[in-house]
């Protein structure tokens, strides 16, 4: 009895010694996978927060951009409006120099009545 008692105990304390390694091993692989788990979570993380910036900056380009092209066509308009203003000084001056009364010019042009009804000038 007591060799087949102490067989007993041998094959429990053998499955009991194996459990407890197989016990071990499982919590060694949960905690990989644990560990896997999280890296990835924080990798996903990184990407979205990545993400997120890169669209701020594609945005703020965008309106850089905007801005800037705003800025080109003031600065084209004031170019234009310059152009114009000499061009009418120009204009203003061939009329002195010929001898042609700018201000009665100018308020012929701003007149809404026909030439009929405008009064002739000696």
């Amino acid at each position: 009895m007591r060799k087949l008692c102490a067989g007993t105990v041998a094959t429990i304390e053998t499955k009991l010694e194996a459990q407890k390694e197989s016990d071990a091993a499982e919590v060694i692989r949960l905690e990989q996978e644990e560990a896997k788990r999280k890296a990835d979570e924080e990798r996903e993380k990184r990407e979205e927060e990545r993400r997120q910036e890169d669209e701020r900056l594609a945005e703020a380009r965008e309106r850089l951009e905007k801005t800037k092209k705003m800025a080109e066509e003031q600065m084209a308009i004031i170019r234009i409006e310059r152009e114009l203003e000499a061009k009418k000084q120009a204009y203003s001056d061939a009329q002195r120099a010929a001898g042609i009364d700018v201000d009665d010019a100018c308020e012929d042009e701003g007149s809404d009545s026909s030439p009929e009804d405008q009064p002739v000038r000696h």
